[in-house]
């Protein structure tokens, strides 16, 4: 029974920090008596956790924990068998882990978008380096070009009864 009280988390083999608070969460309610108090007691330790590490699905946990709080009274009045508490229970846990992973889809496709901003913006600034870096090589070559001493050297041959002279600047 205990293992079904267990908030749907510890099903994610991901959520290593979430399955460590809910274990103490599991060691603090373990020793609570009716079914309901024990839902109350780990909704109480489990929201702490779940606020930390999924703050935008809490309205998601919030229902579970409803849920739970509400199968755990049916229960201890006998107005549902502990089979039907276990199925509602695990009906309850896949609806909160489906939330949990939309959120969890969600955040990736922002998280690739932000990169790609990110790796647009940093590509743009690595070419707008690069063409400064382009232009300034230009310059230092036009200014040394310009700056740089002219050698002419005159060569004079005669061509058919003529003199041909040909100028080369060095």
């Amino acid at each position: 029974m205990r293992y079904i009280i267990v908030s749907a988390c510890l099903l994610l083999a991901a959520c290593a920090s979430f399955q460590d608070d809910l274990q103490q969460a599991d060691k603090n309610c373990a020793i609570v008596g009716s079914m309901a108090s024990r839902t109350a007691c780990y909704d109480a330790q489990e929201r702490v956790v779940w606020a930390k590490d999924s703050p935008g699905t809490l309205a998601d946990f919030n229902v579970y924990s409803t849920r739970r709080y509400d199968l755990g009274v049916a229960l201890d009045s006998h107005a549902i068998t502990p089979a039907d508490f276990n199925y509602q229970i695990a009906l309850a846990q896949k609806q909160l882990m489906d939330a949990e992973t939309r959120a969890a889809q969600a955040q990736a496709a922002v998280d690739a978008q932000q990169n790609a901003a990110f790796a647009q913006a940093l590509l743009a600034g690595v070419a707008a380096q690069a063409q400064q870096r382009a232009n300034r090589d230009a310059a230092i070559a036009q200014s040394i070009q310009q700056n740089t001493p002219k050698t002419s050297h005159t060569t004079c041959q005669p061509v058919f009864g003529q003199v041909q002279c040909t100028t080369t600047t060095y």
